[in-house]
């Protein structure tokens, strides 16, 4: 990775406001922030704390009022569109509380569909699909459609999607939000081998107190900066 310090991700001052009527509300204030590879980071707070905004903000999706957020040596808070959309495609995984899973494509196409989007031919998509689909213990589940497999089963299908990449950094917002306590469990763990098999960072947002000690570091946000 790019950054001077050796994080993968690297954001720096990060303010955001949100406007609301006349009302100015400050959502992050200074927040300073690093995730070195490999790292396991959980993020919690209360609700309306900023969470999801500081995930967007570091995903490059919503841009700060100030400061940088340095991914493969680009600034997402300055860069265009199409820029923020390469570093998006080629260095980060995203993986959300609803796995987002098209409906009428199988396991295995969904997964293989940011493969095909990034140049791949069918054959090579679809074998690092089946690939990452078996590394996560779907390998029977290959041909199921999202309405065919548990809560548990449709998360594992998104993780895999999200390391077909193979990005350096996935981002994890409430994953296991709709699960219940033991498959919630299984998914975390799931998260924290592939992230040592595979050598990439995640950060995750998680409300699940059972999950923390599980984490290399978990940060707190508060009063728009992370503690």
């Amino acid at each position: 990775m790019n950054t001077e310090s050796g994080a993968v991700l690297k954001a720096e001052n990060l303010h955001k406001n949100y406007i609301q009527g006349d009302l100015e509300i400050p959502v992050l204030g200074g927040l300073n922030f690093e995730l070195a590879r490999a790292e396991q980071v959980a993020v919690v707070g209360r609700s309306g704390s900023g969470k999801s905004t500081l995930m967007h903000v570091l995903a490059g999706l919503d841009t700060p009022d100030k400061g940088s957020v340095l991914v493969d040596g680009v600034d997402l808070a300055s860069a265009d569109n199409d820029t923020r959309a390469r570093v998006r495609s080629h260095s980060m995984g995203f993986v959300y509380q609803n796995h987002h899973l098209l409906p009428e494509f199988s396991a295995l196409e969904n997964v293989a569909m940011p493969l095909r989007i990034d140049g791949n031919d069918r054959p090579t998509a679809e074998d690092n699909a089946a690939h990452l689909l078996s590394e996560v213990g779907l390998k029977n589940r290959l041909g199921h459609l999202p309405h065919q497999l548990s809560g548990g089963e449709r998360q594992r299908v998104a993780v895999a999607r999200a390391l077909a990449g193979d990005p350096k950094i996935i981002l994890a917002d409430e994953p296991t939000g709709n699960l219940d306590a033991e498959t919630a469990a299984q998914v975390i763990e799931l998260m924290h081998t592939m992230s040592a098999e595979h050598g990439c960072a995640f950060l995750v947002v998680t409300h699940d107190p059972s999950a923390l000690p599980s984490f290399s570091r978990v940060v707190r946000l508060a009063d728009g900066i992370l503690t």
